[in-house]
C-alpha cells in the first residue's frame, strides 16, 4: 500500500470519528433538554407543583424547578423564558391553542404568572 493511501485512510478515519463524536454530543444535548423539559412540566403541573398541602413539599418542588432551570441555562445555554415556554407548551403565537388572533391580549394564568415572576 502506498504512503498516500495510508495517509488518506487515516485522515478519513479521523474525520469520520470527529463527525461521530459531534453527532453524539448533539444527541446527548437533545436528550438532556428533553429530560429537563419533561421534569419541569411535572413541576409546573397544577396537581404536582407549588400547590402542595405541606409547605416542605412545595418548597422542595420549587427548588427542584429552580435547579432544573439553572442546569438548562448553564449546560445547554437555554434561557429561562424559553424553557418555561417549552414547559407550558406555548405555541409561537403566544397562546395555548395557537389559532387565536396573535394581536389579542394574552393573559397568563395566575399559576404561570407566579412561576414566571
Amino acid at each position: 500500500m502506498a504512503t498516500g493511501d495510508t495517509i488518506r485512510y487515516i485522515f478519513l478515519g479521523l474525520v469520520g470519528l470527529a463527525v461521530l463524536l459531534f453527532g453524539l454530543k448533539q444527541w446527548n444535548k437533545h436528550k438532556e433538554k428533553k429530560t429537563i423539559v419533561t421534569e419541569l412540566r411535572l413541576h409546573v403541573n397544577p396537581t404536582a407543583s407549588f400547590e402542595q398541602f405541606y409547605a416542605a413539599d412545595a418548597e422542595k418542588s420549587l427548588f427542584k424547578a429552580m435547579s432544573l432551570m439553572h442546569r438548562a441555562e448553564d449546560d445547554l445555554r437555554i434561557p429561562p423564558h424559553v424553557l418555561l415556554d417549552l414547559a407550558f407548551e406555548k405555541k409561537e403565537s403566544g397562546n395555548i391553542l395557537g389559532n387565536a388572533d396573535p394581536a389579542s391580549d394574552y393573559e397568563l394564568d395566575p399559576r404561570e404568572r407566579l412561576i414566571r415572576s
